[in-house]
């Protein structure tokens, strides 16, 4: 990992302090800068990957509680990552990604893009396994996507192949009962052609801001929240 330059100000109002005050100042601003970084750097990092559309930049702000504004701009232009505590304490970083382009008849996107994307997808991945940089992905779909089988299929193939664990996140089920397995186990045969069986980390949740919710569906946003974050806890290397 590259690490980034630390820069460090001299505030106004210290302007009658001598030399000596001054470089003691930021030597210490810098060192305390120094370690945050090197902690920042031996946490844990999780990834999530999806199909464009399907709520990973609503998983990723439930998560690690940012205020990217969703409902403007509905498609990842960039890849934040930020911090995200888990129910047991712990802390990790979480990063989304950009939209994976749809696979199949029905996509508009040039197959050459198509297979460019999946495989400098991979390579950037395992690079970052190789690195230590990565230990966990998250796979994330919506429970209204099954007519994107071949999309799902490919993805989660390639996934399985980088070598650190992954889990699945269904999203889009705010009419649903998430306390129960009533969803994965209704879509168990599609489920087992994707590769996802019964043994397969996953949370089935609603993702949607609390401001789209009702005040009935509310609680839902928490228990999701809860339900990805012990998934988590209990699947990053």
């Amino acid at each position: 990992m590259v690490r980034p330059s630390v820069r460090v100000r001299v505030p106004l109002s210290f302007t009658n302090w001598d030399i000596h005050d001054i470089g003691t100042y930021l030597q210490n601003k810098k060192l305390k800068k120094l370690e945050k970084l090197e902690k920042l750097e031996r946490l844990k990092r999780v990834v999530i990957i999806g199909l464009s559309g399907i709520g990973k930049t609503s998983l990723f702000n439930m998560l690690c509680g940012t205020p990217v504004p969703t409902d403007v701009h509905p498609c990842t232009s960039e890849e934040p990552e930020a911090l995200c505590n888990l129910i047991d304490g712990r802390t990790c970083t979480v990063r989304d990604t950009c939209g994976l382009p749809e696979v199949g008849p029905g996509s508009f996107i040039p197959d050459l893009f198509r297979k460019s994307t999946t495989k400098e997808l991979q390579k950037n991945l395992k690079k970052l396994r190789e690195e230590r940089e990565l230990h966990l992905l998250i796979y994330c779909m919506s429970a209204h996507s099954r007519n994107k089988k071949n999309s799902h299929e490919k993805y989660y193939k390639m996934l399985t192949s980088i070598g650190v664990p992954v889990v699945v996140v269904v999203t889009n089920l705010e009419r649903e009962d998430i306390s129960t397995e009533s969803w994965w186990l209704a879509n168990k045969e599609l489920l087992e052609k994707l590769g996802m069986n019964s043994s397969t980390g996953h949370e089935c949740v609603t993702t949607l801001p609390i401001r789209y919710l009702t005040e009935k569906e509310r609680p839902l946003h928490y228990v999701s929240c809860t339900k990805v974050k012990a998934l988590i806890s209990s699947n990053i290397l």
